[in-house]
C-alpha cells in the first residue's frame, strides 16, 4: 500500500471514530442542557455550546499527528531502502573488483603459455616483468579510482611486456594531451590495460598486419581506438573485460562507456572523472 493511500485511510478512520463519539456524546449533553440542570458547571455549558468546534479542533490535531507519524515512518523506510541499495551496490562493486586479479592472471598465463612455445627466452623476460606489473594490480585492490598518471606509468611497464612478445607489430600511440592532462583525471584501475588487452586478443598481429592502437582525449573521455583485423580464432577468455569496465562506471559514477565500431576500427570512450580531494 502506498504512503498516500495509507495516510488517507488513517485520516478517514479517525474521522469516523470521532464522529461516532460525537453522536454518542451529543445526546446526553443535549438532554442536560435542555433540562437546564442547575448543577451543570460553567465548563459544561462552554463545552456543550462549542461541542462541534472542539471536535473539529481535535480532528485537526489528530490528523496532524497522524501525518507527522506517517511522514516519520516514510522517512525511516526510505533510509532503510537506501541502506539496502548501498549495501547491494557495494557487494556488486566488490564482486567486480574481485574479477580483476583472476582476469589479469588468466590472460597473463595465456600469453606466457604461448611464449614458452615460441621463445623460452622471451618467456623468462615476461615472467620477470610480470612481477613488477602485478604489484600495481595488487595495489589497486582497495581503489575505486586511479589517476590517469598512475595508469600511464603502469601502461609503460605493461607495454614493455607486450612488446617483448609482439615487437614492432604492436604500435601504441598516446596523443600529447593524454600526458599533459594526466594529473587532473581519474579512471577505474586497470581500465586502460583491459582495453588494450581486449584489442590484442581479438585482432591479428603480424608484420603484415600490425595492430595500431591510438589513445587520445576527446570531450572529457579517454578514447582507445584500434584498427580491426579480426582473428579467425579468438583465444579463450574470461569474457569480463569490457563488461567489467561498464559496470564499474555504472556503479561508481552513473556514467556509460561508449563503443563505436565499423569494419575498419573499434573505439571505446571512457568518461574521465574529476575527483574533489580534501
Amino acid at each position: 500500500m502506498s504512503l498516500g493511500r495509507r495516510l488517507l485511510y488513517q485520516i478517514l478512520l479517525n474521522l469516523s471514530i470521532s464522529l461516532l463519539i460525537t453522536v454518542l456524546l451529543a445526546y446526553p449533553f443535549n438532554i442536560l442542557v435542555a433540562q437546564k440542570d442547575q448543577t451543570l458547571t460553567v465548563f459544561l455549558y462552554f463545552f456543550s455550546n462549542n461541542f462541534l468546534t472542539i471536535i473539529i479542533f481535535v480532528l485537526l490535531i489528530n490528523a496532524l499527528y497522524e501525518s507527522l507519524f506517517l511522514f516519520q515512518s516514510w522517512q525511516e523506510s526510505v533510509l532503510e531502502v537506501e541502506k539496502y541499495k548501498k549495501a547491494s551496490l557495494e557487494a556488486e562493486y566488490q564482486n567486480l573488483k574481485g574479477q580483476l586479479n583472476p582476469h589479469f592472471l588468466f590472460n597473463s598465463f595465456n600469453t606466457l603459455a604461448q611464449l614458452v612455445e615460441e621463445s623460452p627466452q622471451k618467456a623468462v623476460a615476461f615472467i620477470e616483468g610480470l612481477s613488477d606489473v602485478y604489484r600495481y594490480v595488487l595495489n589497486c585492490r582497495d581503489k575505486e579510482w586511479a589517476s590517469l598518471r598512475e595508469e600511464l606509468r603502469f601502461m609503460e611497464a605493461y607495454l614493455l611486456l607486450l612488446k617483448g612478445r609482439h615487437e614492432a607489430h604492436l604500435q601504441v600511440d598516446f596523443a600529447p594531451e593524454v600526458g599533459q592532462q594526466a594529473g587532473q583525471w581519474y579512471v577505474p584501475p586497470l581500465a586502460l590495460q583491459m582495453l588494450i588487452e581486449n584489442a590484442i586478443k581479438h585482432n591479428e598481429i603480424s608484420s603484415a598486419h600490425p595492430l595500431q592502437i591510438q589513445i587520445r582525449i576527446e570531450n572529457e573521455s579517454l578514447v582507445v581506438q584500434n584498427n580491426r583485423q579480426q582473428r579467425q580464432v579468438v583465444p579463450s577468455s574470461t569474457k569480463i573485460g569490457l563488461q567489467n569496465i561498464r559496470e564499474r562506471y555504472r556503479l561508481m559514477a552513473n556514467k556509460s562507456v561508449e563503443v563505436e565500431e565499423n569494419e575498419h576500427s573499434f573505439a571505446v570512450s571512457l568518461p574521465l572523472i574529476q575527483l574533489k580531494m580534501g
